[in-house]
């Protein structure tokens, strides 16, 4: 059965789980990752993805909210090969994101194979450990840390493998004050994860509806950017012929997108908002 969750496809210890405290503890101290914010709040997201040379892999992906009051506590998930589950997320006093959970609902009832734990530092995310269950524990599969200028903008990000390699450093360059950057190096130090790359951004004007989901998602270093990016330039070390991916847009009275569309070699995707 094929199994594509969208929290996962943009662009994925040795301690039992059960009874454990999370090491993602609430702070008093604790100062609100305001970058990490957004007064946007999507009711639901549906994803289509068409796979190219697999169509059998094709998958659409329904994503709902829930919400207590403006702050969002749960996505739900359900596909059209009968998959289905959901997030849940656990929050500091001050509102940081310290925690999320999958489950996939089960006919003996729910499965959490995976959790992440978020780390925030003065008004900054850190630091983002990713656990997967095996053979009756969970264990830290990676580890993703964070750097900030004086400005607040995110500079660069190592991902660990979960033993504590090194695995590739990501550093962004910035043409203005805002968090949107203009270009991005991915430097592999273990080869097999991988190709060197540069990503070029062009951006349109209107903000990005995706700053929370892509936070819950596990990805920061996209869900800061504010705006939509419009235009998509990739080059890999070793090409001297770019990839373009242009994202199209349709958009509602309030400047927000209610349909984004984009093509790359090798599958299609569509996202549809309801707000």
């Amino acid at each position: 059965m094929r199994t594509h969750i969208v929290i996962g496809s943009l662009l994925m210890l040795s301690v039992a789980f059960d009874g454990c405290e999370s090491s993602a503890t609430k702070s008093d101290d604790a100062v609100l990752s305001e970058g990490l914010v957004s007064d946007i709040k999507i009711k639901t997201l549906i994803d289509h993805k068409e796979y190219s040379a697999h169509p059998e892999n094709n998958v659409v992906v329904t994503n709902t909210f829930d919400y207590e009051g403006d702050v969002l506590k749960q996505i739900n998930f359900t596909q059209d090969n009968d998959v289905s589950g959901y997030i849940t997320i656990e929050r500091d006093n001050v509102g940081n994101i310290i925690k999320t959970q999958t489950f996939f609902n089960k006919d003996g009832g729910p499965e959490n194979p995976t959790y992440r734990e978020y780390i925030h530092t003065k008004g900054h995310l850190v630091e983002i450990k990713n656990y997967y269950f095996y053979e009756g524990n969970f264990v830290m599969v990676n580890d993703h840390k964070y750097e900030y200028n004086d400005k607040g903008q995110l500079v660069k990000m190592e991902v660990f493998t979960g033993t504590g390699d090194l695995q590739n450093t990501v550093t962004y360059e910035f043409t203005d004050d805002s968090n949107n950057p203009s270009v991005l190096h991915q430097d592999l130090v273990r080869p097999e994860a991988g190709k060197d790359y540069t990503h070029s951004y062009e951006y349109e004007a209107t903000p990005s509806p995706m700053v929370e989901y892509l936070y819950v998602s596990g990805y920061p270093e996209s869900a800061l950017v504010k705006k939509n990016v419009h235009k998509l330039t990739k080059l890999t070390a070793d090409s001297d012929t770019p990839e373009v991916v242009v994202y199209e847009y349709t958009y509602n009275e309030n400047n927000l997108p209610v349909k984004l569309n984009w093509a790359t070699p090798t599958y299609k995707q569509g996202w549809e908002f309801i707000y």
